[in-house]
């Protein structure tokens, strides 16, 4: 499956904790947008819907950690069925995956979780977007939203029945996807539009390299 298109993989401990985050899409804290946070302050302030700390899931392994567009976006859904489909694989190379949303409560994403099958992943709130502001993914830009590309992209998930709901959370953020294991960003895809498709298995399989 080729997920080459939109997305630009980093390579290493790009991000620790005790580093603060700067925010990649230029919005400035002076400004009124959104403001950095560290690595920690998403690790320990962010838990699942079990209660655990995305520090405590990381902890126990290499954790994909993915983070979404708001859940009405098409490519939201998926995203998780892509990783629905993926997650034995994911799995089998000692990677777990958590899946990070800006809902005010996870039930949502787990509902469509479900509906794809995606039974391994934990499932993490995240209306403050702690996470995307520790892992420096700031809001699209027009070209990035709404391009002919990104459009006809949106078109072909619909059509394959992943479908558009109610938006929940900012409808500028951009989505993003890490590794992050013990406090350290080992990998970090960079999505060029929000239509950006990582390969997944891939990106697990990079840890070996």
């Amino acid at each position: 499956m080729n997920r080459s298109v939109n997305t630009v993989v980093s390579r290493g401990p790009a991000l620790r904790s005790g580093v603060p985050a700067r925010d990649v899409a230029g919005q400035q804290a002076s400004s009124g947008a959104i403001t950095p946070v560290s690595l920690d302050d998403a690790l320990d302030g962010l838990t699942d819907d079990t209660g655990r700390t995305l520090r405590s899931i990381c902890n126990e392994r290499p954790t994909l950690v993915v983070l979404l567009r708001h859940a009405g976006c098409t490519f939201c859904r998926q995203t998780l069925s892509d990783l629905a489909r993926c997650q034995g694989s994911i799995a089998a190379k000692g990677i777990g995956i958590a899946v990070i949303g800006m809902s005010e409560s996870t039930s949502q994403m787990r509902r469509l979780g479900d509906r794809y099958g995606l039974s391994a992943a934990a499932w993490i709130a995240d209306p403050d977007r702690l996470g995307y502001r520790a892992l420096e993914i700031g809001r699209g830009q027009l070209h990035q939203l709404l391009s002919p590309r990104v459009l006809w992209a949106g078109l072909r998930a619909a059509m394959e029945g992943h479908g558009i709901g109610r938006v929940a959370g900012d409808p500028r953020q951009m989505p993003g996807t890490a590794i992050v294991h013990r406090g350290i960003v080992l990998r970090r895809i960079i999505h060029q539009s929000a239509a950006g498709r990582p390969d997944y298995e891939a990106l697990a399989c990079s840890l070996d390299s």
